[in-house]
């Protein structure tokens, strides 16, 4: 049995809102190698690095105690704030010194600093002594608070306890935003919308006051720890956490766009290993970064270096040309080999040498292909993307752009453009003929128009054969005037723009 599949074309450009991302994944678009670090880890904890202008900062067990059993046991939960000089490129260079204005006994960072404000916003703990936690006082109850902290020229004071800290409750792991303002924080106190453990929070200072905090809410935090937060350039926040699904082990190390904070993505095994990863930030340069793990290979927690390389992307975005919603699980074929399906949002990551044709296929819809050009067909924030529309398999199929001039019936350079789509789409369909048929306006009489639809149908299928569609694939009709498709018919008073609409040549497939 024939089935006669009804289509139309349409010349349109396909709007894709895009975030801060294309693919609302900020940092979609780099690669990361991970590196050791020799001239800073010890035998001790190093964690949290963060950046104070051109120096590496981080959290760790005093030195004086490293190597003396009783006196690391004793204190090995009580960190201090070190530092270490850059280079321009954001590499260690001589060897840490401990901050000035730290080194007390009691428990020190993480930490975040804000450059604008000049403020270091640091994690203290409530026990002022290592001989404070004697039993049957537990090291769990040692707790921590927020404070600020300044620069008074020689070394670092506290001038400002945050209003939100008590005696119940931990708050630590402080990121600042750079305009100082807003301050991300882990925390385990209770209500305030809290989803596990240790949750992320915010508070927002305005007027010189902080708010109360309010919950990251539950597309952030889980049932398990969600720590360790740190702002990257404002619009990026990672952090760590052990109670997502995809986690590899442990603390696994994520991300999301902030303040948005709707997709949350994991940093991938690259970073991310069997134990605990957490701490994750990147230098001014964007080119390199430090975060902190234990993973195998580390005597503790240890500070690991991150190498971002931006990677070339180019992306396929497969759409429904009339409704311009994404196709998910379009089949792509390249060098006739099953090649990658489109996800639900319609795209799939082309490979940089990837060159040559796809054959992008869907049930329901005209087969299509794709010639992989040098450079994409439009670039939005770096990222390429190329589109390929499909067309669903209807009833009719008509070629708006196939119009012609009055008493004309050459193919216009606008007509080439569309008969280029229809032979694509023979080519990539083999299994499918054409019906044509071509049309009039009213002026004129009816013989003279029957016979300027019949050459206009003859240009039409000439081309088509000058361009390698089969001659037996292809029958021709013409109407006339006998097919009008506005009230523009013998009589009526119409423009030039609305007779133009009836000169036109309209396509079935057939199967």
């Amino acid at each position: 049995m024939k089935k006669v599949f009804i289509a139309i074309i349409i010349v349109f450009v396909t709007e894709i809102m895009m975030g801060q991302n294309p693919m609302n994944d900020p940092l979609a678009n780099y690669e990361l190698e991970v590196d050791t670090i020799s001239s800073v880890n010890t035998q001790a904890s190093e964690m949290s690095p963060f950046f104070i202008d051109d120096k590496l900062c981080f959290s760790s067990v005093r030195e004086d105690y490293m190597g003396k059993n009783r006196l690391y046991r004793k204190n090995k939960a009580f960190y201090d704030i070190y530092d270490v000089d850059l280079d321009d490129e954001g590499l260690i260079k001589g060897t840490r010194v401990l901050l000035p204005g730290f080194g007390e006994e009691i428990h020190e960072g993480p930490a975040s600093y804000c450059k604008a404000t000049q403020e270091l916003f640091v994690s203290i703990s409530n026990v002022v002594t290592p001989d404070e936690l004697r039993r049957p006082i537990p090291i769990d109850n040692m707790l921590m608070k927020l404070v600020i902290m300044k620069y008074n020229g020689s070394e670092w004071e506290i001038t400002e306890e945050l209003p939100f800290n008590d005696n119940k409750h931990n708050y630590s792991h402080p990121a600042i935003s750079s305009d100082g303002n807003t301050l991300v924080f882990a925390s385990n106190m209770e209500g305030h919308d809290a989803q596990g453990r240790m949750d992320l929070y915010m508070s927002v200072r305005k007027g010189g006051t902080w708010s109360a905090p309010v919950n990251l809410g539950a597309n952030i935090n889980t049932e398990g720890d969600d720590v360790f937060p740190v702002f990257i350039n404002d619009n990026i926040l990672t952090f760590s956490s052990d109670g997502r699904d995809e986690k590899q082990g442990g603390l696994d190390i994520y991300y999301t766009a902030f303040p948005q904070m709707e997709d949350v993505f994991n940093m991938g095994e690259n970073i991310n290993s069997a134990n605990d990863d957490f701490g994750l930030v990147f230098y001014d340069n964007e080119k390199v970064g430090y975060f902190s793990s234990n993973r195998e290979g580390a005597e503790s927690d240890d500070l690991y270096l991150v190498t971002l390389d931006k990677q070339y992307l180019r992306f396929l975005l497969v759409i429904d040309a009339k409704s311009k919603e994404p196709i998910a699980e379009a089949q792509l074929y390249h060098n006739n080999t099953v090649y990658k399906n489109s996800d639900a949002k319609g795209k799939v990551l082309l490979e940089k040498q990837l060159e040559g044709d796809l054959l992008v296929t869907k049930e329901g819809y005209i087969n299509s292909k794709l010639v992989l050009e040098d450079a994409p067909q439009a670039m939005v924030n770096g990222v390429g993307f190329d589109t390929v529309l499909l067309y669903q398999l209807e009833k009719t199929y008509v070629l708006e752009n196939i119009n012609y001039d009055y008493d004309k019936w050459n193919i216009s350079a606008e007509s080439e453009l569309e008969l280029n789509k229809i032979i694509s789409i023979m080519e990539e369909n083999s299994d499918m003929n054409i019906e044509l048929g071509s049309h009039t306006d009213c002026r004129g009489s009816a013989l003279y128009n029957m016979e300027l639809s019949q050459k206009r149908s003859d240009s039409v299928v000439k081309y088509l054969v000058e361009n390698g569609i089969s001659r037996d694939r292809i029958t021709a009709k013409a109407y006339g005037e006998t097919q009008l498709i506005n009230k523009c018919a013998d009589g009526v008073d119409c423009t030039e723009a609305e007779h133009r609409v009836n000169r036109r040549t309209e396509f079935e497939f057939v199967e």
